[in-house]
This record gives structure tokens, sequence and C-alpha cells, in this order.
């Protein structure tokens, strides 16, 4: 069937916009490569090989040849230096920014041929005139501010008048003091009455005008179709792919961010769960496949459920594959349970193909669908089933534009928690809490879920108070539950979420910023964060047994890490447990100090600017006059030769980020002294 014509116009328009975009970063990190080191190499490299490889396969959506066939030789350019961590020549960056000029040069062509115009995305009138009707009442409002204006005025002027004529004559003073009591009365009894009608007023135009950001998720199913095709007829494959609610209407930027992954969720599923039709039979399965893909609301969210039934993914050669391309080592496979080993399939570079084809192999696909979904703050849930199939289950908020917040407070400062990832609240006293495994969790429908304090979680206090009751707020990150306890609950509302700036967008708890009614800075909790770092936080550690624990005053101890956010928790944990302690952000600052001052222990990253952990673990351990201090290593490096190595340096041990918590770290500490 022949895709509709406005529908092509329209997509085309998408692809044209998505098209100047990514040809911006293939400009931008082509002239970075002289001037990078290999850190940087390694990362330019993979930006590069995905800018290439997501534009290839939007160009064969929409079936401009020409574009995907110069996307596909970049592609396989940046895959050739990538793999070889090739940093390329003059002539070679050149002969690149010559074929990525190109593509804007394909695409006009192709356009012109074909005799095609770019078509504006078209609001209905009528959701027009609705945001106009919505925006006249604001006349009324700002006409009755303007009055309550000028009775304020008057008022104050007769306040003023009235203290000096009480000077004189009490009597007279108090009567017209009366009189302006009335009129702010009248004042105050009626500003309740605006504010409501003023927020109806507000909500009612913020609804209009999100709605014509709304359009049918259809627009990015259509090339979905194409794409099942052109593979289903190139693998020799047959699949039948369902759709439910396509007429579901969806914010524009998140649509915009869901393409990419539902296109490389096609084409994951047809290269890797979709078996060939004598494996199928094989099996007792009929010979076509089948591609469910739903589309609905659930409690004020979209969910978006992709599910196939093909071989599912098999945890035990996921664990292999991933053991065998450093994804993970040995000793982390052992403690994964099911749902952690599924979410590796999402790391970059992750691939369990053994070779390299034009759709599979090169290891980028999934990883993109994480990093869009989050980008639209979402969420993915994979559930899998050996021989039975896998589904992927995304849910997203309705817009991007405003964000559902639940404001509450911990140790006297403010807090928000987006609402879309709360599940419920309850009121919680300390003796509620069981232990369970060594764990702290409240029963919630008869199963225990772990408890945290959101004040010792950001390092506000060391400890939970024995004897108090606590507000619990139930955070659900997909297979993820844990409750967060906080002082208070104060209220719940939208509110716009604005990103944080150098450097504070580095630290890990924070998606950014909102701004009150009374303009006050309020920072916004990222709640999958949160979740990991109350796993690891040993946030209900009695005050009695941290008195008890205290370390000596007169140890000295360096901390060196380029990261604001783990140089400030690790020294925030040193500093709570009693010792002195230094820091500095890269390894050359901190040689200066090790030389000037007297340090018993050193804790280091190892990828930091001016001299990393591993060059500044050589000098202390080959001076005669430090070899003697114990160094600690504490990076996000997990991989087993880099551990080897930093070994080799002279470490003493070695703690991973990711398995990172203020008591192994401070039990590590005080056995080494």
């Amino acid at each position: 069937m022949a895709m509709d014509e406005q529908l092509y116009q329209e997509l085309l328009n998408i692809f044209k916009d998505e098209l100047q975009e990514t040809q911006q970063i293939l400009l931008d990190t082509l002239l970075l490569l002289e001037h990078s080191n290999k850190t940087e190499l390694n990362e330019h490299l993979q930006t590069l090989f995905r800018a290439a490889h997501n534009i290839k396969g939007a160009a064969q959506s929409v079936s401009l040849d020409d574009v995907s066939t110069l996307a596909h030789q970049l592609e396989d350019q940046f895959s050739v230096w990538r793999e070889g961590t090739h940093k390329p020549k003059k002539s070679e960056v050149d002969e690149m920014l010559s074929k990525v000029d190109g593509l804007t040069q394909a695409f006009e062509k192709t356009l012109h041929k074909d005799n095609k115009e770019d078509v504006v995305l078209k609001i209905p009138l009528s959701k027009i005139e609705l945001a106009n009707t919505k925006a006249d009442e604001f006349i009324t409002h700002r006409l009755q501010l303007e009055n309550w204006s000028t009775l304020l005025d008057e008022n104050l002027k007769r306040l003023q008048q009235t203290q000096k004529n009480m000077l004189q004559d009490p009597d007279s003073g108090m009567h017209a003091l009366n009189e302006t009591i009335q009129q702010l009365t009248y004042l105050s009894e009626n500003s309740g009455q605006f504010i409501g009608e003023f927020s109806r007023s507000v909500q009612g135009l913020q609804d209009e005008l999100r709605n014509m950001r709304l359009v049918p998720i259809e627009t990015i199913l259509a090339p979905i179709k194409r794409t099942l095709r052109e593979l289903t007829t190139s693998m020799d494959k047959d699949v039948k792919l369902n759709i439910q609610g396509g007429d579901v209407e969806i914010d524009k930027a998140i649509l915009d961010l869901l393409k990419d992954p539902l296109q490389h969720l096609i084409r994951n599923s047809l290269d890797h769960g979709i078996e060939n039709k004598e494996e199928r039979k094989n099996q007792g399965k009929n010979a076509q496949a089948i591609i469910n893909l739903k589309v609905g609301h659930e409690a004020g969210k979209i969910q978006l459920s992709f599910e196939d039934d093909g071989r599912g993914i098999n945890p035990q050669h996921v664990i292999e594959k991933a053991i065998k391309s450093d994804v993970v080592s040995e000793e982390q496979a052992k403690v994964l349970d099911e749902q952690q080993i599924l979410q590796l399939i999402l790391q970059p570079g992750f691939s369990t193909s053994e070779t390299i084809t034009e759709i599979s192999g090169r290891g980028v696909g999934l990883d993109v669908v994480l990093s869009n979904l989050k980008k639209a703050k979402g969420t993915l849930q994979i559930d899998s089933t050996v021989n039975k199939g896998t589904s992927f289950i995304i849910t997203l908020p309705l817009t991007l534009a405003t964000t559902r917040g639940l404001f509450v407070t911990a140790e006297k400062q403010q807090f928000m928690l987006p609402t879309l990832s709360l599940e419920s609240l309850y009121t919680i006293d300390i003796s509620q809490l069981h232990a369970v495994e060594g764990e702290q969790t409240y029963i919630v429908d008869d199963k225990p879920v772990p408890v945290k304090c959101l004040a010792s979680v950001l390092n506000l206090s060391s400890a939970t108070a024995k004897e108090k009751t606590y507000q619990g707020v139930l955070l659900n990150q997909g297979k993820q539950r844990f409750i967060i306890l906080v002082d208070s609950i104060e209220n719940e509302h939208d509110c716009v979420i604005k990103s944080l700036p150098e450097p504070f967008n580095k630290m890990p708890c924070f998606i950014g910023v909102t701004l009150t009614g009374f303009g006050k800075l309020v920072p916004v909790l990222n709640p999958k964060k949160l979740i990991t770092l109350a796993a690891n936080d040993d946030g209900m550690i009695s005050a009695t047994e941290v008195e008890q624990r205290i370390a000596p005053a007169n140890r000295h101890i360096l901390v060196v890490d380029d990261s604001l956010t783990t140089r400030s928790l690790t020294l925030n944990a040193l500093r709570a447990r009693g010792y002195n302690v230094s820091s500095a952000q890269d390894g050359e600052l901190a040689w200066g100090k090790i030389q000037n001052e007297m340090f018993d222990c050193i804790i280091t990253d190892i990828e930091m600017p001016n001299m990393d952990g591993y060059e500044l673990t050589k000098k202390v351990k080959r001076h005669k006059d430090y070899q003697h201090i114990p160094l600690v290593i504490v990076t996000s490096l997990e991989s087993e030769a880099q551990q080897k190595q930093g070994m080799a340096c002279g470490a003493n041990n070695f703690l991973i980020k990711s398995q990172f918590d203020t008591r192994t770290l401070l039990e590590l500490i005080e056995d080494l002294l």
C-alpha cells in the first residue's frame, strides 16, 4: 500500500531537520579528530559512527537512496577508524568532510528530481481558536489586577496618612484605620476567588498550547512498516506487524526522540529475535512471526509495548558475551539478577552478533534506545522468555513542556521529585521498618521494599533518627522500587525544569532546578540515580554506632578526583567519620600537595586531566619518601585489564564506582591504616 502523500511530505520535512542536526554533529566532530588525545578520539569516533548510522537508517525509511548510500560509506569508514582507534590524517578528514557536505546535496537533488516541496506542519484552526479564547480571558484578569493595584496604592497612602493622624486625633485616626481594614479585607476575600479563576485560565491555556504540540504516533509508525517490509524481504522472513493505538497523540518533541528507538527495536527484533522459517517450524511455531506494537494511556503516561514471539534473550549468552567484551567482569556477573542481565544489551558497543552485517554486529542500536528515552524522560523495561519472545515496555510523559512535581523537604532543604516516577505516599514510623537481609524495609502489598532516608543519601545528615515519623515516597523505575523517607511533603504542581550549568550538571542525583512561585530555586532529583545511590548508601547506621567508630582526627587523607560529585561524596563520608581530609582535582595538583603536606592515605580516580591516576600512583610508589603511603584507586573503569594495570602501578586496593558505598570505603581505609 502506497504511503499517504501528505504523510510522506511531512516525513521528508522531519528528515530534513534531522539531517541538518546530524550533519552539524558530523562536521563539528570531524574537526576535533586531529587535536584529540586517545580518550577523546575514542569518544569522537563513536559519535561519528553513530551519527552516520542513524542518518543512514532514517534516509532508508523515506526512500532517499542517494543519501542512504553516502551515509553508509561514511559509516563504513568511521567503523574502520573506530575498530583500529585510528587517528585520521588531514587528507582523510578532508575527504570525509566533503562526503558530509554531499549529504545535503544528495537530499536537495532528490527533492528537485521529484519536484517535492517542504510542507509546514499544520495546526487545526479549531485548536488555534480554542487557544485564542483562553488567551482572551487574560484581558479580564489584567483589568482586575490593574484595579487591585490601584486600590492597594490608595490604601497604602491612607495607612500612611492615618499613622500621622493618630498622633494628633486618635479617634479620627481609628475610624480611618477601620475603613482601610475593610478595604483590605475585601481585597483579601476576593483574591482567593481570583487566584482560582486565574489558575484555571492558565491551566486551560496551557492545555490548549500543549494540544497544539500533539501529533499522532502514526507519523513515525509508517516508516517502521517500510523498514519491516524491506528487512523481511532481504532476510527471507515472514513477519506480521500488528499496531494498536496508532491514533494516540503524543508531544512532537517526544515523538522525535522516539523515532530512532523504534527503528532500532524493529531491526533488533528481525535480526536477533525472530527465527527463520525453518527454525520456527522445528520449534512448533507458525512460520509467520508476530510483532505486536501497542500504544495507549496508562495512569497519565504514554505506554508503548513492543513484543515479538521470537527466540527470546538467553541470559547466559548475554553474560558470556558481556564478559568477553569487557562490559562486566566475571565477579560482577555473578551477582547480577535477571533484569540486570537483560539491561546489559543496552550498553554501548554491546552486540550478541558474531558477524558484522548492514543490520547488526557493529555494536550500535539498543544503546540509542536508552539514550533517547532518557532525553524524553522515559523508562524502559525488558521482559524475555527463551523460545517464547521478548517485550520492550516504554513509559513516557505526555509532554516535555512541563513536569508534574512533588515538593518535599529533608533537613529543612526543599527538593522536587518528578511525579512520573512516583507510585505511592506513606506515613512511616521508624518502628514500622523491618530488617530483611541486613536492609531496612517497609512492607507494601505483602512484599518488603527497601527504605532509605533522603537526608542520608544526599549526605545532609549521617543517620536516621530512631524515634521519628517520616513521609515515605515510593519510587518506581521499571522493576526497581525504593522508598525514600523525607521530613515533609509540601505540595504537588506543574513546573518547568531548567538544566544546571557547568559544573553542577555533573552531579548525578539532580536533573536540574525549578522555580517556585516565591522565586526560590529548588533542585530537581533524578529518581533513577537516587535509587542507585540509596541502594549503595549506608544511611541507616544509628547515631550511637557512628560515634563509636570515629577515626583519629590526626589521620590525614588526600582525595583526588576531577568529578565534583564524587569528590564531595568521598570528602563528606570521611569527614563524617572524623578524618582530616584534603582534595585535589587532578594528579598534577595532588603530586604538588603530596610533596608539601603529610598524608596517611591517598584515594584517587584514574581518568583525570593533566596527570591520570596511573601516573600519580607510579610517582607515589616509586618515591622513597612516599611509597609507604596506602593508595586506593576508586574509578568507573571496570575492566579486569584496567584493574590489573592499577595494581601493577602499586595501588594497595581498587574500588569500582558502580559498586562503591561509603561503608566499604571506610572499612577499607580503616584496614589500611
